[in-house]
């Protein structure tokens, strides 16, 4: 298919290069002022989004050098000069350490009624390239007070992920970051403590998100869908009702992965408090909207017109190059927009989705186009839309792509930063497509009395085709272009092309130049792009986006490095009906039928849930709420009845507030910390248990939140979560691990009675890496015998005895790090267990490792490390003779990993877990925590993050030479 879609692919790129030469000549000059940074490294190579206006009426800027240093500047207008304020890199202490360093600031600032500046800050995945990325420190939050020109680190987001938006919301006094892995972090300003609100987002991140006067925030996600944070409520609520305008003919990013991305969501939006509505673009064909969060229950989206360049009013919307993201609001009611005239920007260079990129560009286009920047002016109140033309700095210098912009508050200049044109070879801090040298600058528009007039409207043609709904163009809405190119009608017969992989050859290339000069006459047509050319260029031009592919180098493509039809995932039930809501989808139980229904139950903010897979419709439904329980954390089990018993609790991944200030003393922070996590269950009257009958229960459609029948059985232990289960069948006995006590109770099932059988731990450890959860194992294992094995103090292995009903410890340690030098009480604990078929029982830990153990000898054996990283998450015996498992910390990516079950075969690494059936669906997940292997053989993988889905493995994959998916970066 891919090898199919090049040639139209070059073709495209063919008459989109005519179209990015031919344009400038059309279109005329507006002059910009533009003013060098200087104080910093000087050659810094690129800008996103970070540029402010404050109320003093000063900017403050972010220039970012991939694989560097992000450098911090205040421009104050009166004074006509920049100054550089920090180089984050040596301010955080990562200069000369031989570490991932801090190169971005990717995020427009915010500003506090004090005036001090607040911001986040981003490594990015690019480097340095030979630099192990787990040497990062982590983002942070900044706040500069200009008063005092001192820069403070408020504290780290997070272990790795840095942010791609952010936004100070000043009602609440938080700052809000969204972040590279997708999450929505909150830092509360008066507390100073930062929380994880979940995941919001998955492949291709929004750029921008903003906050409502009510102190909402808001952002977006595929497909055309907007997310909305209720601070009120503390929720995140996925909006149904609406939906972005997102035309369905613009191609995606690349063909080589046709990833539902960019074009799905809003390139940049900002929130105008006077209409007290936000306006946003669209990324795919620059179409600018309105959105009205007061209008209905969740807000009304109207589409406007395209602020693409004046060239492309008339065009298929498939050959507008990726939106922008500078865009202000001015205070004369006006919408000042930046687009580029042909290829879309990337500092470094641009994206043809082709092997060899340069050589192909200069091939196809036959000549060198570089990515101009023209201006685009929008009247709020008129609707009234005109380029203003292509910019030029004072001294005749072109302007290419521009990453930002924003509006003085006090002088009404409209700013904006990005790379211009540099003659001097001294100063150039790289070369777009290693051709056009670029340095910095801050570049300033004044509006002149003349851009206020209204332009003429454009005067209806005949034969011009209407198009129905939201898809209508700038000529449909009244959108005045002054200066405009279009295609001219034309009949042609395209040349056929012989792919040989990514290449064409010379004849092929020469027919087709032949062809699109007889169909494409571009700078001053005046003929209206007649109905069947129009058609026939759209099937045409579908890869043309392309042309306009902007490389994302903080979220790469990264796909599994096995045979990728091998992987898919299912909604936890129908989309926007009956699927669990995404706060309290996370998946922390899994469960093996045999009749070949998978059982999983949820972990929520609000509810718990129990769902089944059925392969017979392959379908996900749900099966209601899980009574009062937020959580069900490894405790689903099945009798020998067929019937499943539930333990319910708190939601064990919500994360634990701690305090910040507290008297010190002797033992202090522990004492602390054991009052924090304790809190919670301070009132708490217990976790119950559920009986649950497939049987009678499982046909029917459950709405959201609607109960499922449960049978209540009681609750084994007042004030705790029950933290893991595992049945004896025969016996008729029930064993549960409670959390925060770590208690172990039997409870049998025929008296249906409950015994508490003692502690597990007396130490309150807090080993990690969870370190706001206290060290409790978190999974049992019944050996034949009837003894009930895991972990205990000091990592040792510990089993109850039937007999004796005596909690027994072993001489078997499971395998860990242990600090022996330190004063330290630390021990991993029992993650998983694993009754292997022909008798293994395999055990894996917190801190990574995996063994096996022999109970009759009592023998235990390190098998290792599949990751460097802690947590063997879930595991699972596969029917290929192999036990695959789940591995990673919180906050990165896990990983597929697998052994033989039988010792031949050691650790192998098959990678993420990512899903591409786009345009349809698609999906990368990073959290999981539960699985289970099908009566067919089918591995299923349970998602434990917001908005999870249920993954499907299917054993029997082919890894790829060498280890590596080929189609992963780099």
């Amino acid at each position: 298919m891919i090898s199919t879609l090049k040639p139209i692919v070059a073709l495209c790129l063919l008459s989109g290069a005519g179209i990015a030469a031919a344009g400038p000549a059309a279109s005329p000059i507006v002059t910009v002022r533009a003013m060098r940074f200087t104080g910093g490294s000087e050659r810094e190579d690129s800008m996103w989004s970070a540029l402010y206006g404050a109320k003093s009426g000063k900017l403050y800027i972010g220039l970012s050098t991939h694989a560097e240093a992000a450098h911090f500047f205040e421009f104050d207008p009166t004074a006509d000069r920049t100054h550089h304020v920090a180089d984050l890199t040596a301010f955080k202490g990562e200069r000369g350490e031989g570490v991932r360093t801090s190169g971005k600031i990717h995020v427009r600032m915010g500003e506090d009624a004090e005036g001090r500046i607040y911001f986040g800050d981003f490594c990015e995945d690019t480097g340095p390239e030979c630099v192990d990325p787990a040497s990062y420190r982590g983002p942070h939050w900044f706040r500069y007070d200009p008063g005092e020109k001192r820069l403070e680190n408020l504290g780290r987001i997070n272990r790795q992920w840095g942010l791609l938006g952010f936004v100070l919301e000043p009602k609440y006094q938080r700052l809000y970051g969204l972040a590279e892995d997708g999450h929505l972090y909150a830092h509360d300003l008066r507390r100073g403590a930062t929380r994880d609100l979940g995941r919001v987002d998955d492949w291709d991140i929004c750029r921008t998100i903003f906050a409502d006067d009510d102190g909402n925030i808001y952002g977006s996600f595929p497909i055309g869908r907007i997310w909305k944070y209720d601070p009120a409520r503390d929720r995140v609520l996925d909006l149904r009702s609406v939906r972005l305008p997102m035309d369905p003919r613009i191609a995606p990013r690349t063909m080589s992965n046709p990833m539902i991305d960019r074009k799905a969501y809003w390139r940049v939006i900002e929130w105008d408090p006077v209409e007290r509505v936000a306006y946003g673009v669209m990324v795919g064909d620059s179409m600018l909207f309105k959105y009205d969060p007061r209008d209905g229950a969740e807000g009304k989206v109207t589409p406007l017109v395209r602020l693409c360049a004046a060239r492309y009013a008339d065009a298929d919307p498939a050959v507008i190059p990726v939106a922008t993201l500078a865009m202000a609001i001015s205070g004369d009611r006006r919408i000042y927009y930046a687009p580029v005239v042909s290829v879309a920007f990337d500092y470094a260079g641009t994206s043809w989705d082709v092997a060899d990129e340069r050589k192909f560009t200069a091939k196809i286009a036959g000549e060198a186009v570089p990515p101009e920047s023209a201006l685009v002016e929008y009247d709020i109140a008129s609707g009234r839309c005109r380029e203003l033309g292509i910019m030029r700095t004072e001294d005749g210098r072109k302007v290419f792509g521009l990453g930002g912009a924003c509006v003085g508050q006090k002088d009404g200049r409209v700013y904006f930063v990005g790379a211009v044109e540099e003659r001097d070879p001294a100063r150039a801090a790289n070369r777009i497509d290693n051709r056009w040298p670029f340095s910095m600058a801050l570049l300033s528009y004044t509006p002149e009395v003349a851009s206020v007039r209204r332009p003429r409207r454009w005067r209806r043609r005949r034969g011009r085709p209407q198009r129905p709904g939201p898809w209508r163009d700038a000529m449909d809405t009244g959108t005045s272009w002054p200066h405009r190119s279009v295609l001219r009608t034309a009949q042609v017969t395209l040349a056929p092309f012989e792919a040989v992989g990514t290449r064409t050859t010379q004849r092929d290339f020469a027919q087709s130049r032949t062809a699109l000069k007889a169909a494409v006459e571009l700078p001053h047509s005046k003929r209206a792009f007649a109905p069947p050319v129009g058609r026939r260029l759209h099937l045409v031009l579908f890869g043309l986006l392309c042309m306009g592919a902007q490389p994302v180098r903080a979220q790469k493509w990264v796909n599994p490095n096995f045979d990728a039809h091998r992987l898919d995932c299912r909604d936890l039930g129908y989309p926007d009906v009956t699927a669990i809501e995404a706060d309290n989808s996370p998946i922390t139980a899994l469960l093996s039928d045999p009749r070949g229904r998978i059982y999983g139950a949820t972990s929520g903010k609000t509810a718990s849930y129990l769902f089944l897979y059925d392969r017979a419709i392959n379908k996900v439904r749900p099966l209601g709420t899980i009574g009062d329980a937020r959580g069900v954390h490894h405790a689903l089990v099945q009798d020998a009845d067929g019937t499943l018993l539930v333990g319910g609790g708190l939601n064990m991944l919500e994360p634990v507030s701690l305090t910040r200030e507290f008297p010190g003393g002797f033992r202090a922070i522990e004492e602390q910390l054991w009052k924090d996590i304790s809190a919670p269950y301070t009132n708490y009257g217990g976790g119950h248990l559920y009986r649950y009958e497939p049987a009678k229960h499982d046909a029917g459609t459950r709405m959201p939140g609607e109960a499922c029948p449960l049978q209540d059985l009681g609750v084994p232990a007042r004030g705790n979560t029950i933290y893991a289960l595992a049945i004896g069948a025969k016996a008729r006995r029930l064993y549960g691990i409670t959390y925060p006590d770590a208690r172990l109770f039997r409870w049998d099932l025929a008296e249906n009675r409950a015994t508490d059988l003692g502690a597990l731990l007396e130490r309150k450890v807090y080993s990690g890496p969870e370190r706001a959860w206290r060290s409790v194992p978190r999974a049992l294992h019944i050996a034949g015998d009837g003894r009930v094995y895991t972990s205990g103090e000091d990592g040792r292995i510990v089993y109850h005895d039937p007999e004796t009903r005596a909690i027994v410890r072993t001489g078997m340690q499971i395998p860990g790090e242990y600090y022996e030098p330190w004063n330290y009480h630390g021990y991993p604990v029992i993650e998983s267990w694993l009754a292997a078929p022909g008798g293994a029982v395999f055990g894996a830990t917190s801190d990574g490792f995996l063994f096996r153990m022999d109970p009759a000898k009592e023998e235990l054996t390190n098998l290792g490390k599949p990751r460097l990283s802690r947590r063997v998450r879930a595991m699972t015996a596969g029917p290929d003779g192999r036990l695959y498992m789940i591995c990673g910390e919180f906050e990165e990516p896990c990983k597929l990993m697998s052994c033989g079950l039988d010792g031949s075969e050691g650790f192998r690494d098959w990678g993420v877990l990512a899903v591409d059936r786009s345009p349809y669906y698609a999906k990368r997940a990073y959290q999981f925590d539960a699985m289970a292997t099908g009566v067919d053989g089918t591995i299923f993988i349970g998602e434990s993050d917001r908005r999870a889905s249920l993954f499907l493995f299917f054993p029997g994959a082919t890894r790829f030479e060498g280890g590596l998916n080929p189609s992963n970066p780099r």
